[in-house]
């Protein structure tokens, strides 16, 4: 998993195993793939809440939205 810390200067955060610091230009891209492609309703504000959701059913939504933002990355 990718690295990414809203609103913080990369230098001030560990990057993934791969060497990668996500950025908010970054994240806004995947957000604006996801839209476009996925969701048009789509937010980072409420992919975070889905992330950090408990409950019965969380798993299937984290999926969905790591194979979003892995299919946006990948195509970005």
């Amino acid at each position: 998993m990718t690295v990414y810390v809203e609103n913080r200067d990369p230098e001030s955060y560990a990057a993934d195993a791969d060497g990668i610091k996500e950025s908010d230009t970054s994240m806004e891209a995947y957000e604006a793939w996801i839209i476009a492609h996925k969701d048009g309703t789509f937010t980072l504000e409420k992919a975070y809440a889905d992330f950090w959701a408990r409950g019965e059913g969380v798993q299937t939504r984290r999926q969905e939205l790591a194979d979003w933002f892995n299919l946006a990355k990948a195509a970005v």
